[in-house]
């Protein structure tokens, strides 16, 4: 059984000859197997790297750690400030604040001069533990897994990833902003971004982009079956079913009237039941909506 110790140093003068400690046990229950095994090297400059120190506690900008070996630990102290390079695992700037106690960390440095005990003036610091990081990826989704707040979108180069939402994510469906709702399987997704976490494969995401074909909204030909027309005089409204879907058409002051024979005509001869051919642009909502209607022909008439 180990017992608890402290490492004292006292440094006067080195010699020509390589002074180097390196402290490497077999890591024990206390250690996240999931990290390197803790280790400390030290040269005869006094340079200093740490793998594996357990994140005790903090003040202000000085981080309290640990080595732990089974029930062995040293005890370090970690001096930060400005020129600290910090980072998550993967890479990407964080601050002091951001680390947790629990956290286990890598550290390169130099020792304290005249400290009596591990004291470490840092110059980098990564959070083993933290494995998130901002990132974005595209695909398929694949499935819904909450109606509300998650779904599986299929990756290319990461496989499948679960994609959290929350109150502040944007969801962007051609040029208007939705909810989750409108996102359903086998919707190609243009982007996802946001903070993924590599160790459970999770994106809590803050943009997303759904891919649409815009080209269903342009302007062109539609033709259905008139079902209502409540006026009888420009401007008003008709509703017409395509392809078993009422849509409700905007009529203006402006819009052509004309019969099958392209001559103009009252809208007070068209007819429940007649085939109507119009031109004009299915509205981007979740209405079904024809707008900029220029010409209405009622090709029974």
């Amino acid at each position: 059984m180990f017992n608890a110790f402290n490492i004292n140093f006292e440094c006067t003068n080195y010699s020509r000859d390589i002074i180097f400690i390196r402290i490497l046990v077999v890591f024990g229950s206390d250690f996240d197997i999931s990290s390197p095994r803790p280790e400390i090297q030290i040269n005869k400059f006094g340079k200093i790297s740490v793998v594996g120190a357990k994140v005790m506690q903090f003040a202000g900008s000085t981080i309290y750690a640990r080595v732990i070996w089974d029930s062995a630990f040293i005890r370090l102290l970690l001096k930060t400030d400005q020129s600290t390079k910090i980072t998550r695992r993967y890479g990407e700037s964080i601050k002091v604040s951001d680390i947790k106690i629990g956290d286990y960390i890598t550290i390169d440095g130099v020792l304290e001069s005249n400290a009596d005990s591990l004291s470490i003036i840092t110059s980098s610091i990564t959070d083993l533990s933290d494995q998130t990081q901002q990132n974005a990826f595209s695909g398929t989704v694949t499935a819904i897994n909450n109606s509300l707040t998650n779904f599986t979108l299929e990756d290319k180069n990461f496989g499948p990833i679960n994609v959290n939402i929350n109150e502040s994510t944007q969801i962007i469906l051609g040029s208007r902003t939705v909810n989750m709702a409108h996102i359903k399987v086998g919707d190609k997704i243009l982007s996802a971004s946001g903070v993924y976490n590599y160790a459970n494969k999770t994106l809590t995401a803050k943009n997303i982009k759904i891919h649409i074909d815009l080209s269903i909204f342009k302007s062109k030909n539609h033709t259905g079956i008139l079902k209502t027309i409540p006026g009888k005089t420009l401007p008003t409204t008709m509703v017409i079913t395509i392809k078993s879907n009422d849509y409700l058409v905007n009529l203006s002051a402006d819009t052509q009237i004309i019969n099958n024979k392209r001559k103009t005509t009252a809208l007070s001869r068209f007819l429940e039941g007649d085939t109507i051919v119009l031109y004009g642009n299915i509205r981007e909502s979740d209405d079904l909506v024809i707008d900029n209607v220029l010409i209405v022909r009622d090709a029974s008439l």
